[in-house]
Parts: structure tokens; sequence; C-alpha cells
């Protein structure tokens, strides 16, 4: 079983990559004890902009705090893809991106689409596209338990805002699985 992966999501600003990389990481923290490290980065216009969310989970103590091999890439938007695509490692990377979208592959690395977008459009919760890419990469990925990030939700979220967000989770699990 895999002890360390580097992560890193990436899209436009206003689409809660910040938010999903402080929820995965405390979840993995608080809930599964596992060692995190987290850090993001925005361009000049929040909403619309680049911004990515990066972190490195571990069983192991982190030396090294930046993610230079991405085992995994979240990508949202065809500039998420395309910036950050050269660092996922082409031998066990994955690139997970958002099938709803114009994106020219490269096939370098493994990659599948979900249609993000599209279902978070459905939830009326455009927002929860980030969390609904969690949600797909803990059940493609054994990191931790899907349980942790549930109740990572419910501390930071209540009433419809959680409701949405659960719902935008168990979205992304279940397209995994169709």
């Amino acid at each position: 079983m895999k002890t360390r992966w580097e992560i890193v999501l990436a899209g436009y600003g206003g689409q809660g990559l910040g938010r999903a990389g402080q929820i995965l990481a405390e979840a993995a923290i608080v809930y599964d004890d596992l060692e995190v490290t987290h850090n993001q980065s925005y361009g000049a216009q929040a909403r619309g902009g680049a911004s990515q969310s990066s972190l490195i989970i571990s069983n192991e103590k982190i030396i090294f705090p930046i993610v230079e091999k991405a085992d995994i890439l979240v990508a949202l938007s065809p500039q998420g893809y395309s910036v950050y695509e050269p660092q996922v490692n082409p031998e066990e990377g994955i690139i997970i991106y958002d099938s709803s979208i114009d994106i020219s592959l490269k096939g370098r690395a493994k990659e599948q689409g979900y249609p993000f977008q599209e279902e978070a459009y459905k939830l009326e919760h455009s927002v929860g596209i980030s969390i609904m890419a969690l949600g797909a990469v803990l059940e493609l990925y054994n990191i931790f338990s899907p349980d942790a990030l549930i109740k990572t939700l419910e501390n930071q979220f209540s009433g419809r805002i959680l409701d949405m967000n659960i719902k935008a989770f168990q979205m992304g699990q279940a397209l995994v699985k169709l």
C-alpha cells in the first residue's frame, strides 16, 4: 500500500480549490493521524484566474513540503491541466480531469475524466466541483477513509451548505463507480 501521496488540485479561482485542499489536509491530519503539507496559490484575479492547491499526505515525516512529482493531478480547467500536467509522475501518476470541459489531453500519464462541472450544475452547487473531485479521488485511491472527509465537512459547514457538499462528495464517489 502506498504511504505517500503528492496531490495537485488545479483550476480557476472560485472553484473552491483552496478550501478543498484545506478540507483534505484536515481530514488526513485530524481523523487519520497522517502527516500533511498544504500550500496554495492563485492569480491576481481571485475569481476566474489560475488557482492551485497542493498537498503531500504521508504516513511518515515530510522533509520537503513542495510537490515535485504529483501522484494525482485534479485538473478542473484547461489551464490547470496544461500548467501542472508536466509535474505528474508519468509512470505512476494519474490525471483526473473534468470531462465536461474541452481539455487537450497529452496522454503522457494515465488520465481519467469525469463530468464534474456538469454534475455540480445539476446539484445547483457549482463551487461543489472541487468537493466532488475529492470524492472521486478517495473512491479511486485509499489515501484515507472517506468518512474522515465527511466528518471534516460536518466540522466546517452546516445546514444547506453541508448537505450540498456531502451530496457533491458522494456524487464524485458515484461517478467513479459508473
